[in-house]
């Protein structure tokens, strides 16, 4: 069975706030380096699935999407009508591309994954259908093996008791982001894998999943497929239930098995997961990240990102975030970049709707 890829690039990452905005999200944004988050991820595909490779986003994006993946056909970019959840918009796209090709493997992934290790990454892709062919399984989930206990991430639990020369293992649960302690107990256990959202199936076998266990979804679907009348397809799409495929599919399904992968995988969901990338490439003794115009005293392991040639000037700094935009600035602590989330809110709440 041949594989394809859908790439998830619908949201806006209010974390990467204020780089990431409604009008020009973080998937469509150079963080690393000169290449976007989505031409990175596309990058990554191609020499595996070559032409085979699908775009979810909403529809305010798609312009944007396009001229960023010139090597994407037209039709393989699949906009929502309106906002949902990933489970409403992973249907649309798998039943669009059913059309294309009803017999692949589909698999599916975010747009703002670092992966280090992409010969290894090429390497769990080459092995998807064999896998399938041999094991027979629902589906097939990649897990990250933690190096550390991390409470940003969701995690699978495997069973390691079936001997097997061909590392994947039969899943036993999904869990949710753990507190400090239970992170620990989970990495000396031994059978937990950080949860990257990365995971195949028959086509045919997840439309049908949606079907048993989403019908309202997978009917409405049905529906928008079948009209061409674009404010119909709007209307019953807002009628969707809003949830992720976590909670719509994956905690229902039996017969999941899952492959531990060290591909170096990091989500690129906020500013010290950027910082923190960043440093492990880089050699200064000090930990800075600049990019941009800096001159720093007194300033450690601090991360300095500047989108305008103007000069940022810090004393006695240690271990911060600034980012600097034309009409907005960011500082906070790196031990609290995941609260950038909050400011976005706030700013809505006192009618700041413009900076978003």
């Amino acid at each position: 069975m041949k594989l394809s890829m859908l790439i998830l690039a619908g949201g806006h990452g209010t974390r990467l706030w204020p780089i990431s905005r409604k009008q020009s999200p973080k998937q469509v944004k150079p963080f690393l380096d000169q290449d976007t988050l989505l031409q990175k991820t596309i990058n990554r595909l191609t020499p595996i699935v070559g032409d085979s490779v699908f775009v979810s986003t909403h529809e305010q994006y798609k312009e944007l999407i396009k001229e960023q993946s010139s090597e994407i056909a037209d039709g393989h970019i699949i906009a929502e009508p309106a906002k949902r959840d990933n489970a409403a918009a992973i249907c649309l796209s798998i039943m669009t591309i059913a059309q294309k090709d009803p017999d692949c493997i589909v698999g599916i992934c975010g747009s703002d994954a670092f992966i280090k290790n992409e010969e290894e990454y090429h390497r769990l892709l080459k092995s998807i259908p064999e896998v399938f062919e041999k094991h027979n399984p629902t589906g097939v989930l990649l897990g990250v093996v933690p190096h550390y206990p991390e409470t940003g991430y969701g995690y699978i639990e495997y069973s390691d008791d079936d001997n097997n020369d061909d590392n994947v293992y039969p899943v036993n649960q999904f869990v949710e982001k753990p507190d400090q302690k239970t992170a620990e107990e989970y990495i000396s256990q031994g059978n937990f894998l950080w949860n990257p959202l990365q995971f195949f199936f028959p086509i045919q076998t997840l439309i049908g999943l949606y079907e048993k266990h989403t019908p309202e979804i997978y009917d409405g679907v049905k529906e928008i497929l079948n009209t061409n009348d674009k404010e119909e397809q709007r209307k019953v799409y807002e009628s969707l239930p809003t949830i992720s495929i976590d909670y719509a599919i994956m905690e229902k399904v039996q017969g999941l098995m899952v492959i531990p992968a060290h591909i170096g995988w990091a989500d690129i969901g906020h500013w010290r997961a950027v910082q923190d990338i960043l440093t492990s490439e880089s050699k200064t003794d000090d930990e800075m990240i600049v990019k941009g115009k800096h001159v720093g005293i007194d300033t450690k392991r601090s991360f300095v990102y500047s989108e305008e040639d103007r000069l940022v000037a810090t004393i006695g700094l240690e271990d911060f975030i600034i980012i600097d935009t034309p009409d907005a600035l960011l500082v906070c602590p790196k031990d609290q970049a995941q609260r950038v989330k909050e400011v976005v809110q706030k700013m809505k709440e006192e009618g700041h709707e413009d900076y978003l």
